[in-house]
């Protein structure tokens, strides 16, 4: 079984790392998964000869504007994986929500990761409904060695020379309580959104640290905020970290938090959560669908309120052992990468199962592909 997955797969994005472990899943049931980035394809033309050339006898795009576009003519049956801002805020620009719904009608499956995906999809394509299938992401951690506070003290210590002779500070740091925010620099993302609240805390606890961790996504927007990062002390932007060295540092870290505007499932809480450490989140619905508040986590509606949440957590270990052992157990009963596994594993038999018999199989080898 051959099968072309097709994402944008800059690397320590959610993309990448959604796309990357089904690959790797499923190449352990001998379905061979050519991974190509929607970046290296011109239009939908160019898909449907590299299609033809390849042999691939289905494709699996992940979100609808991005891939869905370039699976337009996709002469094998496809399903669509929805990303979130596809459904969020592509939606809004006309001319790309008719492209998606063109993609999204011609999709033999799609697949939601949650309740509040699936029921945004049917508000903007009731008749899709029936062939949506509803799958959380699957969680797979593997922390090094790498020891983050190390790291966060030579690259901060770097960066505070900078900001004394700016006259930003004057005292030496007496720890870290690192706020780690994993989000690749683009709008959506809102990276700046808890800045200045922290930051003020910074000033009167200079423990407190935000890092932010993630690749330059919008190239103009990075170096819009990395400008107006300098006026926030205690506030950091590193460069993004390998998969493994990001779950050290997740686990070093205080907590974990979300700022994002738009969600469709953040891979970056969900790791936190299965490492059992504390995340803290912007109250959107993609957030809202795996957070509980008070419960698996801890959820904010301001800058305000998380400073005052964010206090209570630092106050209470009981509150913050009582979060983390919920969050990780929720993160065992919903986001195994078994139950993940087995369910693409049916979706392409059945993808392959309809290009048998677009092709001209016959019956029993259609039938055969799903035993």
């Amino acid at each position: 079984m051959k099968i072309l997955f097709l994402a944008s797969l800059t690397t320590e994005t959610g993309n990448f790392s959604t796309a990357d472990r089904l690959r790797r899943c499923l190449t352990d049931y001998d379905i061979a998964c050519c991974l190509r980035c929607v970046t290296s394809f011109e239009d939908s033309e160019s898909v449907n000869k590299f299609v033809k050339t390849d042999g691939f006898q289905c494709a699996i795009g992940i979100h609808a504007w991005r891939a869905g576009r370039l699976l337009l003519d996709c002469p094998v049956p496809f399903a669509i994986i929805f990303g979130g801002t596809d459904l969020n805020e592509y939606d809004r620009d006309k001319e790309k929500f008719e492209t998606m719904t063109k993609a999204i009608r011609k999709a033999k499956y799609l697949v939601a990761f949650s309740s509040s995906m699936k029921n945004q999809a049917v508000v903007l394509w009731p008749d899709c409904e029936e062939k949506i299938i509803l799958q959380p992401q699957a969680v797979c951690v593997e922390p090094s060695g790498f020891l983050f506070h190390d790291y966060c003290k030579q690259v901060i210590d770097a960066q505070r020379q900078h900001q004394i002779s700016n006259g930003f500070l004057s005292h030496k740091h007496s720890g870290l309580t690192v706020f780690l925010l994993v989000a690749g620099l683009r709008r959506v993302k809102d990276p700046l959104y808890l800045a200045e609240s922290i930051s003020e805390w910074h000033k009167d606890d200079n423990s407190i640290h935000l890092v932010i961790v993630g690749p330059e996504l919008d190239t103009e927007f990075a170096r819009e905020i990395k400008s107006k990062v300098q006026r926030f002390p205690g506030v950091y932007i590193f460069p993004p970290l390998p998969a493994c060295d990001l779950h050290a540092a997740m686990q070093s870290c205080f907590a974990v938090v979300n700022s994002s505007t738009s969600e469709g499932m953040a891979s970056a809480l969900l790791e936190s959560m299965a490492l059992g450490v504390p995340v803290l989140a912007r109250i959107i619905p993609g957030n809202s669908a795996v957070i509980k508040h008070k419960e698996t986590g801890i959820l904010y509606n301001s800058p305000e309120e998380f400073i005052t949440l964010a206090k209570e957590l630092k106050k209470s270990p009981q509150l913050r052992n009582y979060i983390t052992t919920n969050a990780k157990k929720y993160i065992g009963e919903h986001h195994s990468v078994e139950k993940e596994t087995k369910t693409y594993k049916w979706l392409v038999k059945k993808l392959i199962s309809l290009q048998r018999q677009q092709s001209g199989s016959t019956f029993e080898e259609s039938r055969e592909i799903l035993t």
